[in-house]
């Protein structure tokens, strides 16, 4: 509902809008992290952002969006950065997570879906791993707009348990109409999940392209299509 209004309200001007799960926001703010610019109670957090030509009106139209959406109840709480320091700490939060990189292993997952998909995928995989691994964490954050999303999966457990929690990611997507990547691609980590997305049809297909342009399979061999 939120995404749909800032894009109405601020059409073609709407140039960021990120999702941060709860716990995600916790864990890179607070003690030894990133300042936290609102309360740390909340399920969810977005980082909008406007670039527009029209500086002194642009901001008057981002004031009021985020106003209408406060009154409706769609949102709880907001801050508009005053400084470029402000701006920085707040894409610092969605952009700088080293902080949930350690304990190792740390798993991380590149995946897209429908917009409407999202919060169900949430939900079903937070609860799978939760179900498989009782004391581990599942940090989801990503570029919504897009129909991105990024998880990192801490099994706390010192296993080889990769395999397992790409089950745990992966399995949900085929029926809600995802991918097994993003924005980052299939690379030769994917390649056994490819047919997950991706129909026998549109793999020959790519294959056939493959072949076609690259007869000597000399251009990133072993990666996405492999002969």
């Amino acid at each position: 509902a939120l995404l749909q209004s800032v894009q109405s309200g601020l059409g073609g001007s709407l140039s960021a809008f990120e999702v941060m799960w709860g716990d995600y926001y916790r864990a890179v703010t607070g003690d030894g992290g990133h300042r936290a610019p609102l309360g740390r109670d909340y399920p969810l957090y977005v980082v909008l952002q406007c670039e527009g030509a029209d500086p002194s009106q642009d901001a008057k139209r981002f004031e009021n969006v985020l106003g209408a959406n406060l009154d409706r109840g769609i949102i709880s709480d907001a801050v508009i950065p005053k400084s470029e320091a402000e701006v920085a700490n707040v894409w610092a939060i969605r952009e700088n997570f080293e902080a949930i990189l350690e304990p190792t292993p740390c798993y991380l997952y590149d995946v897209s879906m429908p917009i409407p998909a999202m919060a169900t995928y949430a939900d079903e995989v937070r609860s799978a791993i939760a179900r498989e691994w009782p004391d581990s964490q599942c940090f989801i954050l990503g570029h919504m707009a897009d129909g991105n999303l990024h998880l990192f999966v801490r099994p706390n457990r010192q296993a080889d348990l990769h395999k397992r929690s790409d089950e745990l990611v992966y399995a949900p997507l085929r029926e809600l109409g995802g991918s097994v990547s993003a924005e980052h691609g299939i690379g030769t980590e994917k390649l056994s999940w490819l047919p997950h997305s991706r129909s026998s049809e549109e793999i020959a297909l790519m294959k056939l392209m493959k072949k076609s342009l690259d007869p000597r399979n000399i251009l990133n061999p072993g990666r996405v299509i492999s002969f």
